[in-house]
């Protein structure tokens, strides 16, 4: 996603500023941690398991209501909660050579 923002702004995807840069590999960085630091077993084992919450919350609660709460809660809630972490970083690289120089404050 950051990668496609530096692809809409201003001077294009070969031209970096040091703080889109900066930003850029900040999002690399949480994103090779969070791979490596959660293991998940489904990439050796196979997705035929499915996880003990969700067929909990199926069994509980009727099916209309189990499909409502399972967008909002289980599918747009953490898409919405990705969204707005990547804000900030979208306004660093939408803004692309019209940025203002890297600073302290950053």
């Amino acid at each position: 996603l950051g990668f496609f923002f530096k692809s809409l702004a201003p001077g294009g995807v070969w031209f970096y500023e040091p703080r889109e840069t900066l930003v850029l590999v900040l999002l690399w960085a949480w994103a090779v941690r969070f791979f490596v630091a959660i293991p998940w077993d489904g990439w050796t084992v196979g997705l035929e398991r499915e996880d003990w919450r969700y067929a909990d919350f199926r069994a509980k609660l009727p099916s209309p209501a189990y499909w409502a709460f399972s967008f909002s809660s289980l599918h747009l809630t953490p898409t919405l909660l990705v969204w707005a972490a990547l804000a900030p970083a979208s306004r660093v690289l939408l803004q692309g050579t019209a940025a203002p120089p890297l600073n302290t404050l950053d």
